[in-house]
């Protein structure tokens, strides 16, 4: 659903889109358009970065690898574990 906010002449100067819902999900204002998330793909997006977070973590601060490991074509890397 598209509400015009404001037309110059014939000219479109700002519009807002909104989905079934109601919620706001794009607008165009001073020639540039913005994308807005939904309250749920903000959560969606918060539980992903927490999850990414949360490994990264774990793999961080993790002990790290008593000895180099090879790889298949023979350079040293360090890995953790």
């Amino acid at each position: 659903m598209c509400k015009v906010g404001w037309l110059e002449g014939d000219k479109l100067k700002d519009a807002f889109f909104h989905d079934s819902n109601g919620e706001l999900i794009a607008g165009y204002s001073q020639n540039c358009w913005a994308i807005f998330h939904t309250k749920a793909e903000q959560a969606r997006k918060s539980e992903i970065t927490a999850v990414y977070n949360e490994t990264f973590n774990s793999v961080y601060n993790a002990p790290q690898a008593s000895h180099p490991k090879h790889t298949e074509g023979g350079a040293n890397i360090d890995v953790v574990g």
